[in-house]
């Protein structure tokens, strides 16, 4: 009861009694989507390729597109160290959507071009590229973990996921 009129007086309200109960035994809580807790600067961390996918046809295709954002996420990519080695691709029709992804047509070297998307789950999605449930267990997993994935797909499936993280601030206290 403490708890409940502590959270109704300051104007939270929950919708299950129980929440309440549960509130009340809560050490950490640990929320971010603002940069309240970290820097907003992402790093490489790792990749996850689908069986068949060329590294480098991978991370050319990613790089080529991510260069066209400036979405914090895509300056992350080029945090990987290979980022200066790998030649990029021409892009044409290129689409950034802000918050979401890049797509585009992408030339592989020998002058072939093919739909590309790289961006979050939600937007491969929408252009109609197929994930395997394998990687979406890798992308809860890594999510869990506090990281950031993006996905990187051609031919009408999701090839790669890339994952990134942030640092905390050095400001943010216990």
């Amino acid at each position: 009861p403490f708890v409940m009129n502590q959270c109704v007086t300051s104007g939270i309200y929950l919708s299950r009694w129980g929440l309440y109960d549960l509130l009340a035994r809560i050490n950490f809580l640990f929320f971010d989507k603002t940069k309240t807790l970290t820097k907003g600067e992402y790093y490489y961390s790792q990749f996850f390729l689908e069986q068949g996918t060329n590294q480098g046809t991978f991370l050319s295709t990613l790089f080529s597109l991510e260069a066209l954002s400036k979405h914090p996420l895509a300056l992350g990519a080029k945090t990987h160290h290979w980022y200066a080695e790998i030649p990029r691709y021409a892009v044409k029709d290129a689409h950034v959507d802000s918050g979401l992804g890049v797509s585009g047509m992408v030339s592989d070297p020998g002058g072939e071009l093919h739909f590309a998307v790289v961006g979050n789950q939600r937007y491969v999605k929408r252009n109609r590229m197929y994930l395997s449930r394998d990687l979406r267990e890798k992308i809860d997993y890594l999510e869990k973990m506090g990281e950031t994935v993006i996905l990187c797909a051609w031919g009408g499936e999701v090839k790669v996921l890339i994952s990134l993280v942030d640092e905390l601030r050095s400001d943010v206290t216990s």
